[in-house]
């Protein structure tokens, strides 16, 4: 859809984090991801579990809004989109993709740039 290659490997691999930390699986995708996506994508990513609590909070007698307490962010109504556009759909098993090889290349153009914190060892100290 005309989308940047890292919000496209943000779509692909927002949920990558639920396999080991099903509670916590956005921070954890975020953290896997940060060295190869811009902040903004980052917070996304970040975010994206509260996010998605907007098609289902209320269902289980938690709050569907509570994503608006992010609402001054400047990446909110990119989030909100996200979910949205890329997430929400993930559950619907007729929705119409593409075969994953299609997007091989844009995955390693991501993958394969410089980390964004390779002059930054206070990441790791």
């Amino acid at each position: 859809a005309g989308e940047s290659g890292e919000l496209v490997v943000a779509a692909l691999f927002h949920d990558i984090g639920d396999v080991c930390a099903p509670e916590n699986h956005s921070a954890v995708a975020a953290d896997i991801l940060a060295p190869y996506v811009g902040e903004g994508t980052e917070w996304v990513i970040r975010h994206h579990g509260l996010f998605q609590g907007y098609y289902y909070f209320h269902h289980l007698g938690g709050d569907r809004d509570a994503r608006d307490r992010h609402a001054e962010s400047p990446h909110y109504d990119d989030c909100v989109r996200f979910c949205a556009e890329y997430d929400q759909n993930c559950f619907d098993p007729d929705y119409d993709t593409l075969p994953l090889e299609e997007f091989l290349p844009i995955v390693r153009e991501v993958v394969e740039r410089p980390s964004r914190f390779a002059d930054d060892d206070s990441r790791f100290s």
